[in-house]
């Protein structure tokens, strides 16, 4: 059988130590390395060559979801305040998927997480809008205390996700 064949190679691995890598949506839990309270530090806002400043809280909640509460003031070239953005995002999984649901106040964005590595990154992903359009959110601890955020679009006749924004936060007290 070939599924036996399979259990028993994983079981091998497991029991040399070596953890297989699944290219999977990551467990809820596998999303706790987000939680703290994040400065952004750097980074871009590139259809407007703004810069992102604020925090972001990330939270986990009695029930087992996590909620990112963020505050982002642009900054003109010159340090201008040109706008503030307050969103809240809700991370919580169902039937096995881990789902984010974004808004701003003007905007609402459902996710689904589509790859990432428990404990240190998660890809999401909404579903087309109905132009086309997919949105992408990319969380990835590339350090201790250093948090990247990527947002993208990839709209119908694009092939690949054009990034709209990073940010560069550092682990706050």
């Amino acid at each position: 059988m070939k599924t036996s064949g399979r259990i028993s190679g994983l079981l091998a691995l497991c029991l040399i130590g070596v953890s297989p890598t699944f290219a999977e949506p990551p467990d809820i839990a596998g999303i706790a390395f987000l939680v703290g309270h994040w400065n952004v530090g750097s980074g871009r806002v590139l259809q407007f060559g703004a810069i992102p400043s604020g925090t972001s809280d990330v939270t986990r909640e009695a029930n087992g979801n996590y909620t990112v509460r963020e505050h982002i003031a642009i900054l003109g070239v010159e340090r201008q305040v040109m706008g503030t953005i307050d969103s809240t995002t809700l991370i919580h999984a169902e039937n096995g998927t881990v789902l984010a649901d974004f808004t701003n106040g003007g905007l609402a964005i459902h996710f689904k997480a589509v790859d990432g590595t428990a404990g240190r990154s998660v890809v999401f992903a909404s579903d087309p809008t109905s132009s086309g359009q997919v949105f992408q959110m990319i969380y990835d601890l590339t350090g201790p205390n250093t948090l990247t955020v990527t947002r993208s679009e990839k709209r119908v006749e694009d092939k690949t996700f054009a990034t709209f924004e990073f940010d560069t936060l550092t682990r706050g007290s």
